[in-house]
């Protein structure tokens, strides 16, 4: 039978031998945060791509801009879209297969874990406008990859393990440590480190169980336990600290607002099409 300490060994090299994310991504994620970075200055990185290029220009004409002016311009489709969601669908882009893969450890479905992440990406953009707290643009980001770390440790565990945890009733980041020595917000965080995303997503990622850590934190974490009433893929968490959502409002300074956003948050969901009307 494998060990504990074997198991962290598999889940380190895992996290090693993922394939890097191509430049023109990692520029992007560097760039938006920057103050002195316009759609001109993203269009040229985007243009350094085509085939990034190609998926934001998509994106930017697709039904769920709302637009139905057609564009051909990168600096336009960054204007229609905004910063930090051109951005987040460049990094989709290059993640999507793994977004939509079956986490049988966690009993997800790929489509379940897919409208999670990505919904908990939309919710981030609507709790990052909302507060008075200074966050970084690329929190939207760190909200799409805040579970990347699930894939690792479903890589290198067995679902008997998890099921017999399951029952036991432990929380899951408890039931990732008896399994791995870690838990998913820290493997997520070495994924996006190896990837050499900004320090602000890693963070983010890292401590989106602790809002008090970071404001990026406490978006993720709000955002998350908004997308949760909505859809499958975090109730467990939610489940295990019904207050850390509660907290990561306080931070945020959007306690009173927790009903509204969650309104916008379910609004936004069903016009892109991951909950039903």
């Amino acid at each position: 039978m494998t060990t504990t300490i074997e198991l962290h060994d598999l889940l380190l090299q895992a996290a090693e031998e993922l394939k890097p994310l191509p430049t023109a991504v990692i520029q992007l994620a560097s760039a938006v945060n920057h103050p002195d970075t316009g759609p001109e200055e993203l269009a040229v990185i985007l243009g350094s791509d085509p085939a990034l290029a190609a998926h934001v220009l998509r994106e930017a004409n697709s039904a769920a801009s709302a637009n139905r002016t057609p564009i051909g311009a990168l600096d336009q489709a960054v204007v229609r879209l905004g910063a930090a969601r051109t951005v987040e669908i460049a990094i989709r882009s290059q993640v999507e297969g793994r977004l939509s893969a079956d986490l049988p450890l966690y009993h997800l479905t790929g489509s379940e874990r897919r409208a999670h992440v990505v919904g908990t990406s939309i919710a981030a953009e609507i709790v990052a406008r909302a507060t008075k707290v200074e966050v970084s643009r690329d929190v939207v980001c760190a909200a799409l990859l805040h579970d990347m770390g699930k894939d690792i440790i479903n890589q290198v565990a067995t679902a008997p393990h998890a099921d017999l945890l399951h029952e036991i009733g432990l929380p899951v980041t408890d039931i990732e440590h008896e399994l791995v020595q870690a838990d998913h917000s820290e493997v997520g965080a070495l994924v996006l480190s190896k990837w050499g995303l900004p320090e602000t997503m890693v963070l983010a990622v890292n401590h989106h169980h602790r809002p008090s850590e970071s404001a990026e934190a406490a978006v993720v974490c709000l955002a998350e336990g908004l997308t949760s009433e909505f859809l499958a893929g975090g109730e467990m968490e939610t489940a295990d600290d019904p207050g850390n959502h509660s907290h990561a409002a306080t931070v945020l300074g959007l306690v009173d607002e927790v009903p509204t956003l969650g309104d916008r948050v379910g609004e936004a969901l069903e016009n892109a099409g991951l909950i039903d009307a």
